[in-house]
């Protein structure tokens, strides 16, 4: 595994070296930007594998210092052993390196492997502790350049052919006649059977600055159903005897860092010795949601004179946590990056722990393909080990403070972590642990930068920003990490020491950046901060400088508008969109018609009267809560309310207009039928046209922020009855908008023809009609809205109505003689209607037209005596 923890792709050259030390040079690979890549050495090895199926790997790249991490894993039925790649010279810079081993039981198998990582011949001593028998002497083994060993302790190093035993306890110790970094060396623990499998390391006691070993993320508990067992073991390479004692910090229940203490536990020179720490974490009666702790230990003899390691093993041996132990006073930079992998059954989760006597901040994100998530500024208490599992802060789309959520299908990206302040560094240490539960497998990761992460400050957010009185804001400043690579996090809010407050009397604000609009005005709000630098100094050294920073957030505290009302107009109650947008609607009016609008402010001094301003309306020059809008023609208006010029109110005035025409005419028409009383055959004739009303402005029915005129109408359409056939006119709409019809008519019927010869049969001749309705919302001839389609929402008439009239009639042919006239003279006036809030008004003009019906017998049936259908209202 590759990890690019820089913001640019990196040229890894790898280099593979056979036991006998063959040199292999593959082509360079290049890992892209702030990634990871996982390569599967049996693929790239696939024509080398005869040679190359055991031996040593040598990569080199031309980043940054530690800007590539680097990770050989090697998986097998439900066991794993994991490397970490290192730079020899730093991590060994004597000819010593010591280890501790510790196994479940003495028949685990366990291999020593010993590899040369320089051009010349290495000679290497090798003493053991912890066999049965014990080595005589050290065994002496030589090394070709770049050779691997994989030898067996007992009869490689302890020279027994036949039987022996590895106890559970023990250490190798190796000097070497090569330079700095000359030789590596690991020991394989594992056990097939159970699946247990672990890695002890070697460590060059010289660079132990004190006699202490610190970890973070000791597992505790179980997994499952599997209780684990925390272990320690430790080892005396000093002369003297020595004392180990420790504690385990854990966060309780409360948030507070309580203590678990570890029983001292003598250790004679020579000697190897496990401390299991379970009987002292039970008797502390921890709480069965503390998962993870830390671990402190610390041994009474002089520096580098114990070795230590501490893992958790569970009770069937499958699953293995190893702690990485540290020395305090030799920590590594407080930053770095990890790979995060959760498909499958794998998750990742990151420990960062304190390794200080006084609280810490750090700052963790995760970046992924198409974006990023920060948990921003965090405190650390002394000795607190907090875990990171971004895969529970995904699953449960918890948005970091930038409202940032990690897609639910993200199953791979970088996460880092940085110390953050100006406190010193290598106070704090972090590391990754990709666990699967499943297959019993679990691979830590340490992956450190060069130095923590620079910090720049973006600025205060908002900027500016409205809020009426009574109302909150919170001021946040703005920041963002940078790696010493480069590579940039996202950005989110971090804390100030307080805020300066220009006039109290406008708003007041908490050191927290919580701002309270208490009157009418503006007031500015600044504050300071320090950002940070650091520079690489090389060997793990790095230097810092403060860079101060100020800014200011701006808050106009505005007068609440209570209430609009207008004159002219109607305010609607149900509305779509935007719920703090006022809608006012009303028909045209004439040329100087206008709706007359009105505010009502929470607050009305003078001062505050004088800085009131309108947009969209004509002010009154002599009322500042006061405008006009002109409703002369069909239009959408929208109108904001202003205070110090910005917008305290919107508002929607909808002056609504509909125009009538026909889209389809049907010509005069002959047609037969039985009629009459009693009924008989007779001739007659049928005309008339389809209306369309097109609603104006088409918005009031499209846009996204519009008074809701859909559905049924709540209050049936004015009028009476029919002037005709007497049925209700209550029936006449079915919806809101709607299309209608007014009559007038005169029956001219020179030969007193009889109703009961005549369509009239039902009703008899009505008396003339000669005015229209004076209410000119009544349709007189709308009985029903089945001739009608009066949803200007459907998708198929956005913005329209439809409606269709073809009035006709029938004589009997027995009626009447050779030469007899019958006219029916009906006149129309189409028009639109909107109910608004209940109340019913016209929203077109009059489309006017007619049908004067003409009969006369001729040979015995009644035919067209020169009938018009025209668009008018003439010769009435």
């Amino acid at each position: 595994m590759f990890n690019n923890k820089g913001p640019e792709p990196l040229t890894v050259n790898p280099v593979f070296y056979s036991l006998s030390g063959v040199r292999l040079d593959l082509p360079v690979m290049m890992i892209p930007a702030k990634s990871f890549q996982e390569v599967d050495l049996r693929v790239l090895l696939a024509n080398y594998l005869l040679q190359y199926d055991e031996g040593s790997l040598q990569v080199s790249h031309q980043g940054g210092r530690l800007q590539l991490g680097a990770q050989f894993k090697i998986l097998k039925n439900g066991m794993l052993f994991d490397e970490q790649f290192i730079q020899p010279a730093s991590r060994f810079p004597s000819n010593r390196l010591e280890s501790v081993w510790w196994k479940p039981s003495n028949q685990t198998d366990t291999k020593f492997i010993l590899s040369n990582t320089t051009d010349l011949v290495v000679t290497a001593t090798v003493g053991v502790e912890g066999t049965a028998p014990h080595q005589s002497q050290p065994a002496t083994i030589y090394l070709n350049p770049h050779e691997t060993r994989v030898l067996d302790i007992l009869q490689d190093l302890v020279g027994q052919q036949n039987g022996g035993v590895i106890k559970k306890e023990g250490g190798i110790s190796i000097t070497h006649n090569g330079g700095a970094g000359a030789l590596m060396a690991r020991i394989l623990v594992s056990d097939a059977g159970d699946g247990y499998s672990s890695v002890a390391n070697f460590t060059d006691p010289t660079t132990a600055l004190s006699s202490k070993f610190n970890g973070g993320g000791l597992r505790i508990g179980a997994i499952g159903n599997d209780q684990l067992n925390p272990i320690v073991v430790a080892r005396n390479i000093g002369t003297t005897t020595t004392t180990v004692s420790g504690q385990i910090p854990y966060t309780n229940a409360n948030g507070e860092v309580a203590f678990v203490q570890i029983p001292a536990t003598q250790i004679d020179a020579g000697e190897s010795k496990s401390i299991n720490l379970k009987p002292a974490i039970q008797a502390a009666n921890l709480p069965s949601n503390v998962t993870f702790a830390g671990i402190n230990l610390e041994y009474s003899t002089a520096p580098g004179t114990v070795l230590m390691n501490a893992l958790s093993v569970s009770q069937s041996g499958q699953q293995v946590f190893q702690v990485p132990l540290l020395d305090p006073m030799r920590l590594p930079s407080s930053a770095g990056g990890f790979p995060w992998k959760v498909d499958g059954d794998y998750t990742t989760v990151i420990f960062i722990k304190n390794e200080s006597n006084i609280p810490k901040k750090y700052v963790a994100y995760l970046n992924y393909e198409g974006g990023g998530y920060s948990l921003g500024e965090r405190e650390v208490k002394p000795f607190q080990t907090v875990m990171i599992d971004f895969k529970t802060l995904r699953d449960s789309q918890t948005p970091d403070g930038m409202g940032n959520l990690i897609p639910p299908n993200m199953d791979s990206g970088q996460a880092s972590w940085t110390m953050f302040g100006a406190d010193s560094n290598k106070q704090m240490t972090g590391r990754s642990e990709q666990v699967n539960t499943v297959t019993g497998i679990a691979s830590t990761y340490a992956c450190y930068n060069c130095c923590p992460d620079n910090r720049s400050t973006i600025g205060v957010l908002p900027g500016s920003a409205l809020v009426t009185v009574g109302g909150y804001l919170q001021l946040q400043v703005l920041t963002q990490t940078t790696t010493c690579y480069g590579q940039q996090g996202e950005p989110f809010p971090r804390y100030v020491a307080g805020w300066a407050n220009s006039n109290p009397q406008i708003g007041t604000i908490t050191n927290d950046g919580l701002a309270e609009a208490i009157s009418p005005g503006i007031v500015s709000f600044s504050t300071d901060w320090i950002d940070i630098t650091w520079f690489d100094a090389g060997i793990n050294n790095c230097w810092m400088s403060e860079n101060p920073g100020a800014g200011s957030g701006e808050m106009v505290v505005t007068p609440t508008v209570t209430n609009v009302t207008a004159n002219g107009a109607t305010k609607i109650t149900q509305i779509t969109g935007d719920a703090n947008i006022i809608h006012f609607v009303t028909p045209k009016g004439g040329t100087n018609d206008q709706v007359t609008l009105t505010a009502t402010l929470s607050e009305s001094t003078q001062a505050i009267l004088d800085d009131i301003s309108w947009e969209g309306a004509t002010e009154s020059a002599n009322n500042p809560l006061q405008a006009t809008v002109s409703k002369s023609s069909a239009s959408r208006e929208t109108v904001k309310i202003k205070y110090r010029n910005n917008v305290i109110k919107e508002l929607r005035v909808w002056i609504v207009w509909a125009t009538v025409t026909v889209t389809e005419t049907f010509q005069i028409t002959a047609i037969t039928g039985n009629t009459g009383r009693p009924a008989g055959p007779g001739q007659g004739i049928e005309g008339g046209y389809t209306f369309r009303h097109t609603i104006q402005p088409a918005t009031i029915i499209t846009d996204a922020n519009r008074p809701n005129l859909s559905g049924a109408n709540v209050n049936s359409p004015p009028g009476g009855n029919h002037p005709i056939n007497g049925d209700t006119l209550a029936n006449g709409a079915n919806k809101k908008w709607d299309g209608s019809r007014q009559i007038r008519f005169k029956i001219l019927n020179p030969n007193t023809i009889s109703p009961n010869d005549t369509s009239f049969v039902l009703t008899g001749f009505p008396s003339d009609l000669e005015a229209y309705p004076t209410n000119d919302v009544i349709g007189n001839d709308d009985r029903s809205a089945l001739d009608e389609m009066n949803d200007p929402y459907s998708q198929s008439q956005i913005g329209t109505l439809l409606a269709q009239d073809i009035p006709n009639t029938v004589i009997c042919n027995r009626a009447g003689a050779d030469g007899n006239t019958f006219e029916s003279r009906l006149q129309f006036r189409e028009f639109t209607r909107l109910e608004i809030e209940g109340t019913w008004v016209r929203i077109s003009d009059f489309f006017l037209w007619k049908f004067h019906r003409r009969l006369h017998k001729v040979n015995g049936v009644w035919v067209d005596n020169s009938s018009v259908l025209a668009l008018n209202n003439g010769n009435f």
